[in-house]
Parts: structure tokens; C-alpha cells; sequence
């Protein structure tokens, strides 16, 4: 069965797009505010990875609903949350490393300056950088993601600890307005989109395995495109939320960096401007969760970026 001309597909289509939408732009600024990690003598970059790959994501997700394949439909919105959730925590780990304390800073720059302290300032960065010494399991768990050694049978342990889309929640509420934001907001939408991705996920029940042959289905696909468009939907606003409280500079309008690449004396606070595209997402879907939402975000991003 193919639902191209289908109505209700051609909604869920074109809604399904603004998501899309929304993680181009984010993958844009996650370039150019790109975090690293160094392990192993290498340097790692996550930038907007994560983003793009969860785009084409959606549009499995979208051939698959086309197909009326709703079972690997559903497989694939469970991806896509794990996915973008997973992101979060990395960034958030790599923003929190303590690769060089400030004291330690203090101590090796103290006046009076010469080349003899500078010289053993830049070994000691070093050695801290390359050796890993202050990293603590979380930061080692990211750099094994990293380096593609997670998936080795000696890091089991850092996959069953840090690796998983709860494991991911709990580390991201360590951040006290993440966690407000979470409880208030999202835990009753958490719930119910994960019984209903594991239900799937994990095939509980004939239903289940016969949403996957919509021929035989006795449920309305309407009913079908819909929940898991919701699913899509209330995923992704979860995401850019957080995203806001732990990384407000990725919501930034590039008004700002294109007059400091040409050269132009941006306007005063356009650095704190939201884009256009963000800013639109979150006036149908973040005041959509609840409108105590968006003034949340407003009041307690930590960059004071001006969401309208």
C-alpha cells in the first residue's frame, strides 16, 4: 500500500518538514560553535553530526509511513529521540570537562612572567590535554564514543552506565533548569512516548507486528500518522528545549557572525538574536507544549538569547 497521494500523509509530510527545518538551522550553528575532545592524540569534533543524520532519519521515517511500514516507523522515531538525546549529553559532557583548572592557570602564570614559566605553562597543558589525567568515566565514556571504541566488548561497562536514552535524561538533569524544565514539561509527554516506542521497539503483541501490513491493520492510518507525528514532534521540541538550557548560542540568527566575516560592525545585541526559522518552531511548537514554556526558555537560557 502506498500512501503518497494519501491526505493525511501529505499533512504528516508537510509537518514532518518542520522538524527538518528547524535541526538544518541548528546544524548550521552547531558548526560553527563546534565542541572537541582529545583522546588517544587525536583532536574530535562534534559539530552538527548528530543533526543531519537525524534529518535523514526522518525521512526514513517518512519513506517508511509511506510505505504504511508503521512498525519500522515507529523503530525509526525511537532512533531519532535516542539519537538527538545522545547528542545532548555529549555536548553537555564536553562543555563540563575540567581539562585545566583555573588555579592551576593562576600558578603557572603568576608574576613575574618569563619564557622558562611560559615554556613549562604550555608542557603542563600538554600533558593534561593528551594524557587525560582529569577526565573523569563520563568524560572517558564520550571520548570512547569518539573514537569508535564503544562498541568493543572491554568498554561494556561505559555503554550500560552512560549509554541509553534514560541514562542520557539523568545526566542531563544534573543541570538544575534542565531538570525543572524536564519534570515540568516533558515528564508526562516522556512517559507515554516511551511505552508506546518500546511497544513497538520491541514488538509487544500481534498488533504490533501487523502495523507493519496495513492491509491486515484495524487501525485507521490517520490515527497512525498522527501519533507518530506527535511522537516526531513532541521529540523534537523536547530536544531544542534542553538545547536552549545547555547551549542557547545554537538558536543564534547568523546575522551577527556574517557582519563580523564581512567585516561590518554587527548591531548592537544582535548577537542575542534568535533565527528566524527557531523562532517560528517555537511559537507553534514549544507554545504548544504549554506557553509557560517559551517564557521559561526566555527567562533561564543562560546566554540571555531574546526569544520573543
Amino acid at each position: 500500500m502506498i500512501f503518497t497521494n494519501d491526505a493525511d500523509y501529505i499533512i504528516f509530510s508537510k509537518n514532518l518538514g518542520k522538524a527538518k527545518e528547524l535541526l538544518d538551522i541548528l546544524s548550521d550553528n552547531a558548526y560553527e560553535e563546534s565542541e572537541y575532545s582529545i583522546c588517544n592524540k587525536r583532536i574530535y569534533n562534534v559539530g552538527g553530526q548528530h543533526l543531519v543524520a537525524s534529518i535523514n532519519t526522518l525521512q526514513s521515517v517518512e519513506l517508511c509511513c509511506e510505505r504504511g511500514h508503521f512498525s519500522d516507523a515507529y523503530a525509526l522515531a525511537r532512533k531519532y529521540r535516542d539519537d538527538l538525546l545522545q547528542y545532548l549529553f555529549i555536548i553537555e559532557t564536553l562543555n563540563s570537562k575540567t581539562d585545566f583548572a583555573d588555579e592551576d592557570t593562576e600558578k603557572l602564570f603568576d608574576e613575574p612572567i618569563d619564557i622558562e614559566k611560559v615554556f613549562a605553562a604550555v608542557m603542563k597543558f600538554a600533558d593534561v590535554f593528551y594524557s587525560g589525567a582529569r577526565k573523569n568515566e563520563r568524560d572517558r565514556a564520550v571520548d570512547a564514543f569518539l573514537d569508535n571504541s564503544l562498541a568493543e566488548q572491554e568498554k561494556q561497562k561505559c555503554r550500560r552506565e552512560y549509554f541509553d536514552a534514560s541514562k542520557y535524561i539523568f545526566f542531563l538533569k544534573k543541570n538544575k533548569h534542565v531538570s525543572d524544565c524536564f519534570d515540568f514539561f516533558f515528564a508526562d509527554v516522556w512517559r507515554e512516548m516511551d511505552r508506546t516506542l518500546n511497544n513497538y521497539v520491541h514488538a509487544n503483541g500481534m498488533q504490533y507486528i501487523f502495523s507493519n501490513l496495513p492491509q491486515f491493520s484495524n487501525i485507521e492510518t490517520s490515527k497512525r500518522f498522527d501519533e507518530i507525528l506527535k511522537i516526531i514532534m513532541n521529540t523534537t521540541t523536547m530536544f531544542l528545549a534542553i538545547l536552549i538550557l545547555i547551549e542557547p548560542n545554537y538558536i543564534m540568527s547568523l546575522d551577527y557572525i556574517d557582519c563580523l566575516e564581512c567585516n561590518i560592525p554587527p548591531v548592537i545585541d544582535s548577537q542575542y538574536w534568535v533565527a528566524s526559522g527557531i523562532q517560528e518552531y517555537i511559537d507553534e511548537f514549544v507554545v504548544g507544549i504549554d506557553p509557560k514554556l517559551k517564557e521559561y526558555l526566555r527567562d533561564l537560557n543562560p546566554s540571555g538569547m531574546k526569544i520573543e
